[in-house]
């Protein structure tokens, strides 16, 4: 699959709202850690925060 060149306005809008609800996602992960004491249960939102990072960083890598 191949971005295209040009990104209309809608489109923009639609990927500034991806980008926030991993924000969100990876902001609401790291208190969940904080408040949790298992090492198992830390060690997969480790893995979910991780990720919305990475589609964080993925959308990010779209609009520059």
């Amino acid at each position: 699959m191949e971005i295209p060149n040009i990104i209309t306005p809608k489109d923009l809008l639609y990927i500034e709202d991806m980008m926030n609800w991993n924000l969100i996602m990876n902001k609401k992960i790291a208190s969940f850690i904080e408040c949790c004491e298992s090492d198992e249960v830390i060690e997969l939102l480790n893995k979910a925060k991780k990720m919305h990072k990475k589609h964080f960083k993925d959308l990010l890598n779209i609009i520059e």
